[in-house]
């Protein structure tokens, strides 16, 4: 209900300029992009990713033509692998759609990150030797024979290793 003072306004007159805005309607269209994960932070020494799986590894998309037309490639929302030293799985969105874009399904993408240990080599050099079981009737002649080889293994024993470990 109006108060009785409003009725004894004069009509008041709204003018829009300009008269006509111009305007575009664009067709909207479905498509498939291929999904790439994002993998943030750093596995734990002496690990390293062996593989990621990405499921399904496409997604459908729906918006503008231009854009959709346009666009190849998203990416997954964020999977921290900080300190892991075993492989996971976890589901997660598609990231930056941006506000044309809508995916078709809503499903969850799931990520397996494969976490396997770093290989490694180390030079050795052994500086002496020891003889075990040597008659003491033989004699040893030049025991200053430098010997040189590599041991390939898991990073984490390959890096506590000593040249001392070893005896020639």
């Amino acid at each position: 209900d109006l108060p009785k003072d409003a009725l004894l306004l004069d009509a008041l007159e709204v003018k829009v300029s300009p008269q006509e805005i111009p305007i575009t309607v664009e067709e909207e269209i479905k498509g498939f992009v291929s999904l790439n994960p994002l993998v943030k932070g750093e596995v734990a020494d002496g690990y390293e990713i062996k593989n990621i799986k990405i499921t399904p590894d496409e997604v459908e998309i729906f918006g503008p033509k231009s854009i959709v037309q346009n666009y190849n490639r998203l990416q997954t929302k964020a999977i921290n692998v900080k300190g892991a030293n075993t492989s996971f799985s976890k589901n997660v969105g598609v990231d930056n759609l941006g506000k044309s874009l809508k995916l078709v399904s809503k499903e969850l993408i799931n990520v397996e990150v494969e976490i396997v240990p770093s290989v490694s080599s180390k030079k050795i050099i052994v500086n002496s030797l020891s003889y075990v079981g040597l008659p003491e009737t033989l004699q040893v002649e030049n025991e200053n024979i430098e010997v040189e080889f590599v041991v390939t293994g898991k990073k984490l024993d390959i890096d506590n290793l000593k040249n001392t470990d070893f005896i020639v």
